[in-house]
């Protein structure tokens, strides 16, 4: 058996989902004004700053997103030479929702995560919602050219 055989069938769909669609948004960003500042990366806060708080507060009232505001994606932390996860607050603007989108990703790809875990199928849904209406908010802001070029790598191929 190959390891892509074997984690076919450990990670759910929507885990898949999830990783493409946010891969989809780190390459978008890193081609025009969302990127860091000096470095080929994508800037969630940027990209934060550019929807405003109003994509915020639409995210934190829709029930859809509410896990990532009542119990929001663990840190993993090293305490006392041991790794383990450790709780966090809830977001409280738009550049901490995304931070917490961002380490939803890292904790189900890099974290020892058992990938057959309700909770975390939850958290890549409300992922996914999310995103979803972030592409939409930024292909609604025509008037932002920091949002124009990240929507059109974003639509290219759809």
């Amino acid at each position: 058996m190959t390891l892509q055989d074997y984690y076919r069938y450990k990670v759910g769909q929507e885990a898949f989902d999830f990783f493409a669609v946010f891969s989809r948004f780190e390459y978008a960003m890193k081609f025009d004004a969302l990127r860091q500042d000096n470095r080929p990366e994508a800037s969630w806060h940027k990209l934060a700053d550019a929807l405003t708080t109003s994509f915020y507060d639409a995210m934190k009232a829709a029930p859809e997103a509410k896990i990532y505001f009542e119990k929001p994606p663990d840190q993993l932390k090293l305490k006392n030479g041991q790794v383990g996860f450790a709780p966090v607050e809830p977001p409280r603007d738009g550049q901490e929702l995304f931070k917490a989108l961002k380490r939803a990703r890292n904790n189900l790809f890099h974290g020892d995560k058992r990938h057959d875990n309700r909770r975390d199928s939850d958290l890549m849904v409300a992922g996914l919602f999310i995103l979803n209406c972030a592409f939409e908010a930024a292909a609604a802001a025509h008037d932002k050219p920091a949002l124009q070029g990240f929507v059109g790598k974003m639509e290219f191929g759809l």
